[in-house]
Parts: C-alpha cells; sequence; structure tokens
C-alpha cells in the first residue's frame, strides 16, 4: 500500500495507541466454494494485522429443494461426519498461509444464518465475513442470499467480500449515509479497530434525496468523535431515483476505497437500498467489499 495513505491520518494512530483497539474475533461464513474461500482469506489477512482470531463457521443442513428421496437422519448424519471433515481440510489450508492467525472451527446443523446469529450474540464477536459470487446462480439464491440477509439484521457489522477480490489493505474507507444521524451503537466501533489497524483515511458520501439538498454533515458528530477523525472528508452525492447502487460505486472507484459502508436503517431511503433485493444488486456490482452495519435491535 501506498505509504502516503497508509500514513495520512496520523489522529488514528495515536488513538490505537492510547486505547490499545483489537478486533477480538471475525466470523467466517463457509461452504468450502472458492468464494468462501477468498471470503475467509481476506477476514484472515485483518485478522493478520490486528492480531485478532478468526472462527470459520459451517452450517449442515438438507437441501430445501432437491428431486432425491433423503432418509433424512442418515443423511444429515453423512453430511454433518463429511462437512467436519471438509472444515478440517478447509482450515489446515488456510492455517499454512496464516500461522500467525488463530482459527477455530465450528460446523453444526442448522442453517449458517441463525448459528451466526446466535454467534453474533457473544460479546467477543466483532464483525461477520461472507463471500458473495456474481455469476453463480446457485450461490446468488442460496449463500448471497444469507449474506444479505444477514447484513443489516444481525447485532454485528457483516462485510460481504465480492467473488475474486483480491484482499488489499484497507487505506480508506467511506460511510455512505443520508443525513439522518448515525448512532454509535450501529457498530462504528469495528468500523474505529478497522482504522486504528490500518490507519484508514475516512471519506464520508452523504447521498442527498431531498428535493433541495441541504450541504450538512451535523448527523456524523458522533461519528468523528467516535473514530478521533479531525479531517472529515466529506462529499455530498445528489441521489438519482434508481441509481443510488451506481452512484455510490462511482464514488467508490474515483476515490479508491477498499471497503465501503452503509448502515441499515428502517423509514429512510437507505434502508430501502438495503433490502435483500437491493443489496443483491450492490453486493453482486460492486468491485470492492461492502460493510452493512445495523441500527441497535431490541
Amino acid at each position: 500500500m501506498n505509504k502516503d495513505i497508509r500514513f495520512e491520518n496520523h489522529a488514528f494512530r495515536e488513538f490505537r495507541k492510547k486505547h490499545l483497539i483489537m478486533i477480538e474475533n471475525i466470523i467466517v461464513a463457509v461452504d468450502y466454494s472458492t468464494i468462501s474461500e477468498n471470503a475467509a482469506k481476506y477476514a484472515l489477512s485483518i485478522a493478520a494485522a490486528g492480531k485478532s482470531r478468526v472462527t470459520l463457521v459451517n452450517g449442515t443442513h438438507i437441501p430445501l429443494i432437491s428431486d432425491v428421496q433423503f432418509d433424512i437422519t442418515a443423511s444429515l448424519d453423512a453430511m454433518h461426519a463429511e462437512s467436519k471433515v471438509n472444515m478440517k481440510n478447509f482450515a489446515s489450508k488456510l492455517r499454512k498461509k496464516f500461522s500467525g492467525v488463530k482459527i477455530t472451527e465450528v460446523v453444526e446443523v442448522g442453517f449458517v444464518g441463525e448459528i451466526i446469529r446466535k454467534m453474533a450474540k457473544k460479546s467477543d464477536s466483532s464483525m461477520v465475513v461472507m463471500g458473495i459470487g456474481k455469476y453463480d446462480k446457485f450461490s446468488e439464491v442460496v449463500f448471497g442470499s444469507t449474506s444479505t440477509a444477514l447484513a443489516g439484521t444481525v447485532g454485528i457489522p457483516v462485510i460481504i467480500v465480492p467473488e475474486g477480490y483480491k484482499y488489499r489493505p484497507i487505506g480508506r474507507m467511506c460511510l455512505a449515509f443520508d443525513g439522518n444521524k448515525v448512532p454509535a451503537n450501529t457498530g462504528i466501533k469495528s468500523v474505529a479497530d478497522i482504522a486504528a489497524t490500518f490507519g484508514s483515511k475516512m471519506y464520508y458520501a452523504h447521498v442527498m434525496d431531498e428535493a433541495v439538498p441541504i450541504k450538512d454533515d451535523s448527523s456524523l458528530k458522533s461519528v468523528y468523535t467516535l473514530l478521533n477523525d479531525e479531517d472529515r472528508n466529506v462529499h455530498f452525492l445528489k441521489n438519482v431515483k434508481g441509481k443510488t447502487v451506481e452512484l455510490i460505486e462511482d464514488f467508490g472507484k474515483r476515490y479508491k476505497i477498499n471497503l465501503m459502508i452503509m448502515v441499515a436503517r428502517e423509514h429512510n431511503f437507505l434502508w430501502r437500498l438495503m433490502n435483500e433485493r437491493n443489496t443483491k444488486k450492490m453486493a453482486f456490482t460492486t468491485t470492492r467489499p461492502l460493510m452493512v452495519l445495523a441500527e441497535k435491535r431490541k
């Protein structure tokens, strides 16, 4: 990574020294495909930089739609046993490349999304990383929907990694927001952890949906404070109906953003963007990882 980018925000580096920030545990959903392997490598690269742990998770279940008659109990037991073997081989391969990172394996019967929801409630869970395919229809319908269903609805941030994305140190992050207050309990702490780990420069893209745009970034005051961000690189983008995804993606390309960040919450137009169908569009379109934060949910 360019030295100027890595060290352009002195405040974040000083903040890390004072507060000893650390990303504790990164959960990675895996199905042993090349897509999930790529996502796991992305998570492990973050973990290696932040001295974090990684938990690989697989859920074993009978396919909901099949033209084969199953003996459910026998078939599930066999699938579970096979998954354990696959996980062992999968994790072994990753340990050889990331020997300095502690990797834990979890193989349970059930849907991986529900397993992750339970794990996310534990205090040591920092974020979830999931891969998503662009052209594999099976991944789009099954694995892709798991990614987008979790994004914005689980209590910790979810990073969706596009198929084939090659890891780069997170030198530049962008929070796309809509003018409403961004509360600190959305997972902004994880953003601060990443920023402190990589010395990242923060960008803020205000996607304005008002008839008469008002260039006001006061809603980010709490975010500036939590991130200890004195730079405040804010950009105001006029939203075009039906083109929000393209607008944000174009911004990411122009400013060479390594990680795009969005807050999914109800009753505003970004929430309408972050429903399952449109999140798929964003995730399958973007060329960079997408981190989705959720408001605090009861």
